[in-house]
């Protein structure tokens, strides 16, 4: 574990792990710009005069490690990973909308993704991930939880203590709900209604946007809720982390194969990187693309970068996260 305690010291500049302080909503500027349409359009993007700004988490003690895998030296490490978060949808199984993952701009036709889409009907109960406390209900159209006002539309923000996680907080940020059912303060159980999919705010299509923050009204505390959420029996996760030589992220999208001699469907997908503003130097991982319910198995990933062709097998593990390191010289 030395090698990648080691890069998280040298990029935060602290010797340990961060938790985040407890933010104050952010009120709307006069002349905000409007919010982003969310598909292919015309609209502005971010305001750089935006009075939203990002919040550094406060660094605090070490957490323990989870194995000694060193992950720098390794094809890649198996760990038992941080699912400390329930599904928010009242529904057998969970799935994202595998086209606008974490990160992602959609090949740059979209703002970066700060959270992931769960594509079901209106009216779909949503569940709070975790226990917690309501720390906002309501909608943002004076209190910004993005550069733009009446980006989310009514939305839930919950505030958990996870002693299981490796920070002392976190918060959900539910979107774009039809109705909101509960209200500031209240305490809350896992698996608990608070509201229900819609398509306020700037929503194209009925779906629930659901992120994780470590600060709650720091649009830029973001880290992907894939890496948090329980996977579905017989699945796993995937974190991968690329750079190049001098140890910057590659912006490369990596083909990733299910190995077809064990059986089963095929599956083959190739996954987006973050944009540079989704990339959290407080993430445990200290990845740059991740995805969850992967089927267990062998996994051929493949990535070309500069002409050359680059290969690696890994493994996925039911209820477990394997931790790739990639080195593209």
């Amino acid at each position: 574990m030395r090698g990648r305690w080691g890069l998280l010291c040298v990029l935060l500049g602290v010797s340990g792990c961060v938790t985040a302080p407890t933010a104050t909503p952010v009120f709307a500027p006069t002349g905000a710009a409007s919010p982003p349409c969310e598909q292919i359009c015309a609209s502005p993007g971010p305001s750089s005069t935006s009075s939203l700004s990002p919040v550094p988490p406060v660094a605090t003690a070490t957490p323990t490690p989870l194995t000694e895998c060193e992950v720098e030296a390794s094809d890649y490490c198996m760990e038992d990973g941080f699912f400390v978060l329930r599904a928010p949808l009242a529904v057998d199984e969970w799935r994202v909308d595998p086209t606008y993952r974490y990160g992602s701009t959609q090949e740059g036709t979209r703002v970066p993704h700060h959270g992931v889409e769960f594509p079901y009907p209106a009216g779909t109960p949503v569940l709070a991930a975790a226990d917690g406390v309501v720390w906002y209900a309501g909608d943002d159209g004076r209190t910004l939880f993005a550069p733009w006002p009446n980006f989310y539309g009514n939305l839930v923000v919950l505030e958990h203590t996870l002693p299981a996680a490796p920070y002392a907080r976190l918060y959900t940020l539910y979107a774009h709900l039809s109705r909101v059912d509960v209200h500031a303060g209240q305490t809350v159980r896992a698996g608990e209604p608070i509201g229900q999919i819609g398509m306020s705010g700037s929503a194209v299509g009925a779906h629930l946007h659901f992120e994780v923050r470590l600060a709650a009204g720091d649009y830029f505390s973001t880290l992907n809720p894939e890496l948090y959420l329980q996977p579905l029996a017989g699945r796993g996760a995937l974190a991968l982390r690329v750079v190049n030589a001098a140890g910057a992220f590659v912006a490369v999208s990596p083909h990733i194969q299910l190995d077809p001699a064990a059986g089963g469907p095929p599956l083959a997908l190739d996954v987006e990187p973050y944009a540079s503003e989704t990339i959290h130097p407080h993430s445990y991982w200290q990845e740059n693309m991740g995805l969850n319910n992967l089927p267990a198995g062998r996994y051929r990933l493949t990535v070309i970068y500069r002409g050359k062709l680059y290969e690696r097998w890994v493994r996925v593990e039911a209820g477990k996260l394997t931790l790739v390191s990639w080195r593209l010289e």
